[in-house]
Parts: structure tokens; sequence; C-alpha cells
């Protein structure tokens, strides 16, 4: 490699970094001020912000776990389905994973359970923090 192709290697790996950072602190903001505003009660359900709380911890971990399954999904389907031919279970889970029909049926109802978390979220976190 010459020194050019380094220095362009080299600024890529610190544009990763960034937007690693800036994402991570994006994130963690929004998480803040989501948890700050259930428990200051501008939730726009009415309940107990312990019991708030709880739900949105619940939702959170729910859509982490359901988007992490997606992507395990479609790295997947790249996978090689003899690989696993000689642990029977293993194999039959990847045919499944991996057809059309199923494949589609499982990122659709990702999707659908995601969609609802977000609105178990919404409803959870701020409603009427910036009314005047």
């Amino acid at each position: 490699m010459s020194s050019r192709d380094n220095e362009c290697a080299d600024f890529y790996k610190f544009l990763d970094y960034a937007r690693y950072t800036f994402s991570t602190v994006i994130t963690l903001a929004a998480l803040g001020l989501i948890i700050y505003c259930i428990s200051h009660g501008y939730a726009a359900i009415s309940g107990h912000p312990v019991i708030l709380l709880i739900i949105f911890v619940i939702v959170t971990v729910l859509l982490a776990y359901l988007e992490g399954l997606q992507i395990a999904i479609m790295a997947l389907e790249k996978q090689d389905r003899e690989a696993f031919k000689h642990l029977p279970r293993s194999y039959h889970n990847h045919v499944l994973a991996t057809k059309n029909h199923g494949k589609k049926c499982s990122t659709v109802s990702c999707r659908e359970t995601v969609l609802c978390g977000i609105c178990g979220v919404c409803l959870c976190a701020i409603d009427n923090i910036f009314d005047v």
C-alpha cells in the first residue's frame, strides 16, 4: 500500500470513530431526555412514573432484541446451509429462516412488533413538555 492509501484508510477510520461517538452521544441524550420526562410526569399516558419507566425499559430491550434478530436473519441468508448439515436442528432452522416466505414473514412480523414497541415508547415518553 502506498502512503496515500494509508492516509485514506486512517481518515476513514477516524470518520468511523467520529460517527460511532456521535451516534452514541445522540442515543444516550435521547434516552436521558425520555427518562427525565417520564420521571417528571410528562408521559402521554397516566400512571406512576416507576411503572412507566419499567414499561419503557422492557419495550426498549424488546426493540433491541428484535433489531438484532433482523440483522441475524439477514446475515444468516449469506451462510451456506451445508455447513449445518451435521446438526439437524440447526440445518432445519437455517432452512426455515432463509426460505423466501419464512424470511418475509419473520421480517414483517418483526417490523410490526417493532412498530408496536415504538408506539409503546412514544406513549411512555414526552407528551406536553413543550406546552407553553
